[in-house]
């Protein structure tokens, strides 16, 4: 058994890695999935940059990475020879993964997840496999500690995306085109499925922004095609993954010094005390939301007190 309870195994579950040209980072997280032995591994990588003359050496680099994985797995490339983006490449990456398997443990090449993270997403990935109302499971938590409930996770609507886990069954539904946004921005359909007025106008302009393609990003496609069918997702108690890309040659974080860069992890305990419901947990919701808004400084005050936390 390790500290936390949990019998040491490989891991039965598929992990897909998304890579691209940072060869530093991407070391350390296929280091951590060694650390799991997966049975499967599915690697997807976008394609050097034209106009970035470093682009093509180090997208090598970061691909003769997976050459020296070396315990007993089979390994599947999914390798794009052209750019085609943040958006384009993840997207239809994860086309290409659920076209393989049932469901995955999902990682970029910057999320660095605690051991604990995969055996955490394998028991929930088995608990709700038939569970349409569940949509992922995630591993990134921004409460700072802050204990919310006794369970081992909650649920929320927030569909973080450093280090998750899902189904086939739940990605056959994301739709990159939001063909349904333009008939529901204005039929109070955000109104009734956010709580606060500022969730609904934060929610809606990056809906818009999306739905015009101003975004170079996937994520929030795949929100759009959750909240539409009430899905939600799993957020664990503690945080289970770091994002250690932020800097020079990120995709969106080139502050190194962002609060929310390498964040700490901490372990979940097995075995894991599951909730009673499948229920939003409002209180820790707001909480986060209002912790990565600070300018809501009112608020997080506000849900601070109610919930005891600092």
């Amino acid at each position: 058994m390790n500290p936390q309870g949990k019998s040491a195994a490989p891991l039965n579950t598929p992990v897909a890695l998304f890579i691209f040209n940072r060869p530093i980072p991407t070391a350390k997280v296929l280091a951590a999935i060694a650390e799991a032995r997966p049975a499967r591994v599915l690697v997807v990588a976008d394609g050097p940059r034209e106009d970035h003359p470093d682009d093509a050496r180090l997208c090598a680099e970061t691909r003769a990475l997976i050459d020296s994985v070396n315990w007993p797995c089979e390994v599947q490339t999914h390798y794009s020879g052209s750019n085609l983006g943040c958006q384009r490449r993840v997207a239809s990456g994860l086309d290409w993964v659920f076209s393989q398997v049932d469901e995955a443990i999902i990682l970029e090449d910057d999320c660095l997840p605690d051991p604990s993270f995969f055996p955490f997403c394998e028991e929930l990935l088995a608990r709700y496999r038939n569970d349409e109302k569940v949509h992922m499971v995630r591993g990134g938590n921004f409460l700072g500690g802050r204990r919310v409930t006794a369970s081992s996770y909650y649920f929320t609507r927030a569909y973080h995306i450093w280090g998750w886990a899902t189904w086939a069954r739940a990605w056959k539904h994301n739709d990159v085109t939001m063909r349904g946004w333009p008939e529901l921005r204005n039929s109070g359909w955000l109104e009734r499925h956010l709580p606060t007025e500022l969730m609904v106008g934060k929610a809606r302009e990056i809906f818009d922004q999306a739905y015009a393609g101003q975004l170079d990003t996937w994520e929030y496609y795949w929100v759009f095609s959750g909240w539409v069918r009430n899905a939600l997702a799993i957020s664990p108690v503690n945080n289970l993954v770091t994002n250690i890309g932020f800097g020079p040659g990120a995709a969106h974080y080139q502050d190194k010094d962002h609060p929310h860069s390498k964040m700490p992890v901490v372990s979940v305990k097995f075995p894991l005390r599951h909730p009673r419901t499948v229920e939003v947990l409002e209180a820790a919701e707001l909480l986060e939301w209002t912790l990565l808004n600070p300018r809501n400084s009112f608020w997080r005050r506000v849900y601070g007190r109610l919930l005891r936390f600092p």
